[in-house]
């Protein structure tokens, strides 16, 4: 039973809102941004959590995180296979950036860009930024919000999780 009490209050405590997904005006880059609310967690327990989680989810961590600042901000580069359109995956370097204050952590994940320097912007969006019409770019940019959401999902599940074992 304190088990149940403990998911519904932590379930009720974290909360993942104000996400968005689109072309941003700042830097012209396909960005995904949410923040995860956690009540009653310093910034410095959220830096600790995220870097934990980090850890777990990418398989070399050390290469995957390129800078962090504690207690506030740490800065990834990973690789996520996306839809590209010709009826298979490519393979595609995002930066994750995650900023963490006191009771909450904001996710940004941008620079998708495949080895050969293809930006996926150039795939999705015209040089005057208006979304491309068809199918394959309405599939591409879906598949790539889905895989930013469960991302950051994941996240907010291991910020949920129970630290026994």
């Amino acid at each position: 039973m304190k088990a149940v009490i403990t998911t519904v209050f932590l379930l009720l405590t974290i909360q993942a809102n104000s996400q968005s997904f689109g072309l941003s005006s700042d830097t012209n880059l396909l960005t995904y941004e949410e923040v995860i609310k956690v009540d009653g967690m310093s910034s410095e327990e959220l830096f600790n959590k995220v870097k934990e989680w980090t850890i777990e989810t990418f398989n070399n961590a050390e290469k995957v995180i390129v800078g962090e600042n504690k207690p506030s901000l740490i800065k990834a580069r990973f690789i996520q296979a996306y839809f590209n359109g010709l009826g298979k995956n490519a393979d595609y370097y995002n930066t994750l950036t995650v900023r963490v204050k006191d009771g909450a952590v904001k996710i940004t994940i941008d620079q998708m860009v495949m080895s050969s320097g293809y930006g996926v912007e150039q795939t999705i969006f015209k040089k005057d930024g208006s979304k491309r019409k068809g199918q394959i770019y309405q599939k591409i940019h879906d598949d790539i919000e889905s895989k930013c959401r469960d991302l950051v999902k994941n996240l907010a599940n291991y910020m949920n999780k129970d630290p026994e074992w």
